[in-house]
């Protein structure tokens, strides 16, 4: 009897955690395995001496450099005049950062369409007619998404510097240039290489911003060629080859990212020193100058869009259409976001039971491998899987589903990491010389010290499958229907004011999931 119990607790420890992994890798093997079936299936490889995939390889690859460089440059600057001074609203221009990173990529593409287009705010300021459309626009999308975390990630570590190094550059009388460069430079030279690879990875696998302002033939990208190829032409084989080719560049690149990107170092509170700095005018007012840039490029999108959807709020377009794209985009990003919740828990349970370097690799390396495959390639390779299934168009939902939770795995994960470790290594010797049971040790232990991380990673995995376009417009039906659809078909039969009403609808879900999720939360643990 004692030894069946003992099998049946050591059961319930793996069986979980094993599960999760297993799905997580069959649901990835599945994608690659049909990707590469179809793209060594009956189809001859004179493709890849094509002008035409030499020139989309050439666009995908020269975006997301410029992408890389403008946002790790600008980010360079943007960080220092943040972290060298202590000034009114510090917190909120650093939580403004945060929220840009965060928005729907459909939203901010109509924000930055009402500012920069063609009949946008700049233009009619200056007099101009600039097209947002083609690589101008691209760059500036991504710029706005990446910009704001690389800051973060260099004010992070600029803010870990020791006080005593900025009081020993105070006393032996340091110009700025001299401050820069012992003591700042040598700190941010260590981000700079692996955090612009990592920008140059988002961009690289960038699909959204390419297919709404790629503004023709000359500005595709791989990802988007793909969606032609699937999506118009039904050319299964070219699909697959180009599917293929974007994951090995993919794939090299993360590669690279990963081994030059160091661990990321504790940070400190900003020192008071640094608000005392003696710097010359010129540069005090040149901080001020990059700190108030920096603001309006990230305000002026939302606040167009809120000033659109309101000078438009006759066009907004309330039907039934509406209705059922907002229960879709509710219900997708609810069972995404809780399927992603459940699989982080599953397999950090299985990692703190099984306490060996190479368990705690391999699981590590399964939460991050959607950073890795990019989300249409797998996208392509399910929606191949799924053709000859009987009612495939009702799969799609499922396979939406997998592939945000996929995309959300890496960030709940690493958000409930550290809070479940905490939680083994300082409660679980209490809880095993008490004999508690495991339902108890659950309740009254790993539950309320995860409490806040896993509203967190609900309420991110929520938003970000919310604001998603990529997956849906690939793998979904024609009819299908969702927020960001609605946006996009609306955007593209010129009906702005309606666009950009229902993109603050969006907005609007999005606020009222992240409430909902640290109310009911909240409440649970204080009931507790």
């Amino acid at each position: 009897m004692a030894s069946s119990s003992q099998s049946v607790s050591r059961l319930l420890k793996y069986t979980p955690g094993v599960i999760a992994t297993g799905c997580v890798w069959l649901g990835l093997s599945w994608g690659l395995f049909n990707v590469i079936k179809y793209a060594f299936t009956d189809v001859e490889w004179v493709i890849l001496d094509d002008p035409w995939l030499q020139q989309v390889l050439l666009f995908s690859i020269k975006q997301a450099g410029l992408s890389a460089l403008l946002s790790v440059g600008g980010a360079v600057l943007f960080s220092l005049a943040i972290a060298r001074r202590v000034f009114w609203g510090r917190q909120w221009l650093m939580a403004l950062l945060q929220v840009c990173f965060a928005l729907p990529v459909i939203v901010v593409i109509l924000g930055i369409v009402q500012v920069y287009g063609r009949s946008g705010w700049l233009n009619h300021l200056l007099g101009t007619e600039f097209s947002i459309y083609g690589l101008a626009g691209i760059l500036l999308c991504h710029v706005f998404f990446n910009l704001p975390l690389a800051t973060r990630v260099l004010v992070s570590h600029l803010e870990a510097i020791p006080d005593s190094y900025y009081a020993q550059a105070a006393q032996m009388q340091l110009s700025g240039w001299w401050r820069w460069r012992w003591l700042e430079w040598p700190l941010i030279r260590t981000q700079v290489v692996g955090l612009s690879l990592l920008v140059f990875l988002l961009c690289f696998n960038s699909f959204t911003i390419v297919l709404a302002l790629g503004g023709g033939p000359k500005s595709t990208t791989l990802e988007v060629a793909i969606y032609q190829a699937l999506r118009y032409e039904f050319d299964l084989p070219q699909a697959g080859i180009l599917a293929l080719l974007q994951l090995a560049l993919a794939i090299i690149i993360a590669v690279f990212a990963t081994r030059l990107m160091p661990a990321s170092t504790t940070t400190a509170p900003v020192s008071v020193h640094r608000s005392q700095e003696a710097l010359w005018l010129s540069a005090s007012k040149l901080w001020v100058a990059i700190r108030g840039f920096g603001l309006i490029f990230c305000l002026l999108p939302l606040l167009a869009i809120v000033w659109g959807a309101w000078s438009g709020l006759a066009a907004w377009p309330w039907s039934s259409t509406l209705g059922e794209a907002t229960l879709n985009s509710l219900l997708i990003g609810f069972c995404s976001s809780l399927l992603a919740c459940l699989l982080s828990i599953a397999m950090l349970h299985f990692r703190q039971h099984l306490r060996y370097r190479c368990v705690d690799r391999w699981l590590e390396q399964t939460a991050v491998a959607a950073l890795y495959l990019p989300p249409v390639v797998l996208a392509t390779g399910w929606f191949i899987g799924i053709l000859a299934w009987p009612r495939a168009d009702y799969w799609s939902y499922v396979l939406i589903v997998m592939a945000n939770a996929l995309m959300a795995l890496p960030f709940t994960f690493r958000l409930i990491a550290s809070a479940f470790q905490h939680c083994y290594d300082y409660y679980g010797p209490l809880a095993q010389s008490l004999g508690l049971h495991r339902w108890a040790w659950w309740r009254w232990f790993v539950l309320p010290m995860i409490n806040k991380p896993l509203a967190q990673s609900l309420a991110l995995a929520w938003i970000l499958s919310l604001g998603d376009m990529g997956v849906a417009v690939l793998v979904g039906a024609a009819d299908f229907n969702t927020l960001p659809l609605t946006i996009y078909r609306l955007l593209g039969s010129y009906q702005l004011a309606s666009a950009m009403a229902v993109a603050v609808w969006l907005l609007a879900c999005c606020g009222l999931c992240y409430g909902l999720v640290y109310l009911m939360l909240g409440r649970k643990r204080a009931s507790s």
